[in-house]
């Protein structure tokens, strides 16, 4: 599997990792209601967060140049001073029992937040478990955390108010408002998608339902007050995973095992490129004259 990457701002990076060891992750990196669910305080929490090589928390102080990678297997953070390239910290997510959480699979996405201050993840991916946390990176400590599913997928929208998750144990994808620490409610999907975009001005967001071969599109305008609502299902084929709104708004890109990288237009709901190919994530450069694809076939 490959590492992939998101640009935050200046000062941090996010690095997201799509791998099962930290060594290798490192190496590779330098490159619908609610359902009633209750928010469980860090006291009964199942797991707890273990600072394992950097003691010193005022590391974690907003506006250092860091980066947070996710080791999916065992379920740990790694935390990189990128102005020394060294590993600062390993945030290790251990049960009560002091376990290390060995077999279990957390996202492999992660979200820090605008503010650098805590960092949102799901734990435990499966068809009968599965939890949102957030972690307070000042202290270590694990702050909220929410009995409703993990899965791959993470996403915060681009004005950092709310945060979406996917669940592999209810096969809906969860909304969280970020700056209340507040889980809003679900909406149905009828699976647990790997990647979630929104368009440029925040009224809508775009994923897919992965082995049903289709780009799904819900507006989210209503939020807080009104849970995400369907709007388009474009059918693409194949197994999709990859996928990425253009920032003109204009285009959906997203990858199918079938027929490779499709730009979908979103005015007329038609593919108007294809590229061959197995995307498995994406990203466009700076200029926006390139999207850069991790093909699951290719080593480069």
């Amino acid at each position: 599997m490959y590492p992939t990457v998101l640009i935050k701002n200046n000062k941090s990076l996010l690095f997201t990792a799509i791998g099962l060891l930290a060594s290798v992750v490192l190496i590779g990196g330098a490159a619908c209601g609610n359902n009633g669910s209750q928010a469980l305080q860090n006291d009964t929490a199942t797991s707890i967060a273990s600072a394992q090589n950097g003691p010193n928390r005022a590391a974690y102080a907003p506006g250092r140049n860091l980066a947070y990678i996710a080791n999916v297997m065992p379920p740990a953070i790694s935390v990189v001073d990128m102005d020394k390239l060294t590993l600062l910290d390993t945030i290790v997510f251990r049960d009560l029992g002091g376990t290390d959480g060995k077999g279990k699979q957390q996202g492999h996405f992660l979200t820090v937040t605008p503010d650098g201050k805590q960092v949102w993840i799901a734990e435990d991916i499966s068809d009968n478990g599965g939890y949102v946390q957030v972690v307070d990176l000042a202290t270590g400590n694990i702050i909220q955390k929410w009995d409703v599913g993990a899965g791959v997928a993470n996403y915060i929208t681009r004005d950092g108010k709310y945060l979406f998750t996917s669940s592999q144990k209810t096969k809906n994808i969860n909304v969280f408002d970020v700056a209340s620490v507040k889980y809003l409610g679900d909406f149905p999907i009828g699976t647990a998608p790997h990647v979630i975009d929104t368009s440029p001005d925040g009224k809508t967001l775009w994923t897919n339902d992965s082995k049903g071969g289709n780009l799904r599109s819900f507006d989210i305008s209503g939020l807080p007050g009104k849970l995400p609502t369907a709007l388009d299902t474009i059918k693409i084929g194949g197994t999709l995973h990859a996928l990425l709104v253009h920032p003109n708004g204009k285009y959906v890109i997203v990858g199918s095992d079938e027929s490779g990288d499709n730009v979908v237009d979103i005015a007329t709901k038609t593919i108007v490129a294809k590229v061959p190919g197995k995307p498995h994530n994406y990203e466009i450069s700076p200029d926006r004259k390139y999207v850069l694809s991790g093909e699951l076939e290719f080593p480069t």
